[in-house]
Order: structure tokens, then C-alpha cells, then sequence
């Protein structure tokens, strides 16, 4: 019988037996250390449009090898990658388009993981950001990359312990409004040290209408610059939606994250840093699994 790592090696030395193949899922189990590098993988497939990996010891999705590629991939999704520090490696001497296509990024238990994505990238194409319990993360983006988020709608951070801001600052900057056009909903849960969303910017959020702020026992504020949420209908705390009690719909945004600042701090602070069970859903496109006997 052949393995399915000898397979997946058939796979990628045959490049464009699967031309056509838009959806991979690679879940190993044990030391793969000699597994193809994700340059072989993904120029071996030059159509896929979403990649799933987990359990794997690669140290990087994007090799610089593929920085003068042209990568169809919309969807990406990376969870327990202990080895992995960076998505990318920054280099300034050549603009990545890489992630220029990329639609959806879901990022989950990549501890040493120290950005999601250079300050040179742009990800003007992505609708979804997921990131959970990705503990080396100080900060979450960039000013430049936040700029780019034009189509996002959806932004997710759960359980990341060291985040302390959302938006970084870069040198030089100062009186810049950042604004998501077409962010809807904003999800803050479970990140003890988050001080801000970001400083000093002003951030523009007219599409917004609900945010989720909860065990987040250092954002007494929002946003230290100006602020503008025309459609924020509801900032919701603890898991109780129908109860009026955790509802809050205020015009000022910081004042709203104020008052769930200073009325979570009257119960019991232990609710802070409850842990959380991840649930995975069940795939079946391609789904390689690798198990090393």
C-alpha cells in the first residue's frame, strides 16, 4: 500500500495533475519534518483557491520563493502550527502579492506566531479575519495594512493573552484616520491585556452596528482619537444577548466600553480568564490525514 505522504510527494513532483483542484485540507499527526515545503505545495497547484493546514511543524505558509507569484488562494485557514512564526517573511526590496486575492484568513493556536502579516501587505480583498489563541502576537496589524481592510466585514480575536492593541502604530504617523468601510461586526473576547483598539489613530467605522467586548479587563477605552460609529446599534457583554442588563446602545462607543469596563469589575474576576473549548467543523473536500507510525 502506498502512504499517503508518498502520495501527497507524487502530488507535488507531478506538477499539474490537479489542475483543477481548488480545495485542500493537510492534517498531520507526528514528525513530518521532510514533508514537501509549502513553495513545492502550492506551485504544484496552481488552481487552489483554499488551503487547511493543522498539526504541521513548517515554519512559514509563504516562502519568499513565491514572493513574484500570482496565488489564486481566497481562503486560508492555519491551527496548531507550533513552529510557524510569521505567514510571510517581510522583505522591503519587493511588494508581496501574495494575499492579494485572499478573502478569508482563520489563524488559531500558532504560539510562537509574531505577526499575521508583514506591514507591506495588503489585504484589500479580505472579508474575514479570524484569530484565536495566538499568544506571541503583541498587536494584531499595522496602521499601512489596516488602511488596506477596505472590504472587511468581519474581525474576530479570542484568547490571544499578550495582544495589547489592535492597530499598531508605525514611526512618523500621527493624525491618521483609519477607516473599515465595511465592517459590520466586532468580536474582542478573552485578551487580558488589551489596552486599546489603537493609538493614536482616528477610526472610522460606518458600517459597524454590533460589538462584542468581553473579558477584556484592560480596555477601559476604545479608542484614545476621534471616533465615528453612525450605525453601532449594540455593544454586548457576556453571553446573555436577551437580557437587557448586558445590552448597551450609547452614541459614544467609549463611553459604552467605559461602562462594561467598570461594571465587569464588580463581579467576580475569575469569569475573566475561564478557558475556552475550540469545536472544529467537519470538512470533506480532499482531506489528507498523516499519521507517523
Amino acid at each position: 500500500m502506498i502512504s499517503l505522504i508518498c502520495l501527497m510527494y507524487v502530488l507535488i513532483s507531478l506538477q499539474g495533475t490537479f489542475p483543477n483542484l481548488e480545495h485542500l485540507l493537510l492534517n498531520f499527526s507526528g514528525n513530518f519534518s521532510d514533508f514537501p515545503n509549502p513553495s513545492s505545495l502550492l506551485t504544484g497547484l496552481p488552481n487552489l483557491l483554499e488551503l487547511k493546514v493543522y498539526n504541521s511543524v513548517w515554519e512559514e505558509i509563504f516562502p519568499y520563493e513565491l514572493v513574484d507569484r500570482e496565488i489564486r488562494l481566497r481562503r486560508l485557514t492555519v491551527c496548531l502550527l507550533i513552529m510557524v512564526t510569521h505567514l510571510w517573511k517581510e522583505d522591503n526590496t519587493q511588494p508581496c502579492q501574495l494575499f492579494h486575492n485572499m478573502e478569508y484568513l482563520n489563524v488559531s493556536q500558532c504560539g510562537k506566531l509574531k505577526n499575521i502579516v508583514p506591514s507591506s501587505v495588503s489585504l484589500h480583498n479580505l472579508t474575514g479575519l479570524e484569530i484565536s489563541s495566538c499568544h506571541g502576537l503583541i498587536n494584531l496589524l499595522t496602521s499601512s495594512t489596516a488602511k488596506t481592510l477596505v472590504q472587511l466585514k468581519r474581525m474576530t480575536v479570542i484568547d490571544c493573552k499578550r495582544i495589547t492593541e489592535i492597530v499598531a502604530m508605525e514611526d512618523g504617523e500621527a493624525n491618521v484616520a483609519i477607516i473599515f468601510n465595511k465592517l459590520t461586526v466586532l468580536t474582542l473576547d478573552g485578551l487580558p491585556n488589551l489596552t486599546h483598539f489603537g493609538f493614536p489613530y482616528s477610526f472610522g467605522f460606518p458600517s459597524l452596528y454590533k460589538v462584542i467586548v468581553r473579558c477584556c479587563p484592560e480596555m477601559k477605552t476604545f479608542s484614545h482619537g476621534v471616533l465615528s460609529t453612525p450605525k453601532l446599534t449594540a455593544v454586548c457583554y457576556d453571553d446573555r444577548w436577551n437580557s437587557k442588563q448586558n445590552l448597551y446602545c450609547e452614541d459614544d462607543l467609549n463611553t459604552t466600553t467605559r461602562c462594561l469596563w467598570e461594571e465587569a469589575n464588580q463581579y467576580d474576576t475569575r469569569l475573566l480568564f475561564r478557558e475556552r473549548v475550540s469545536i472544529f467543523p467537519t470538512y470533506k473536500i480532499m482531506n489528507f490525514f498523516f499519521f507517523n507510525l
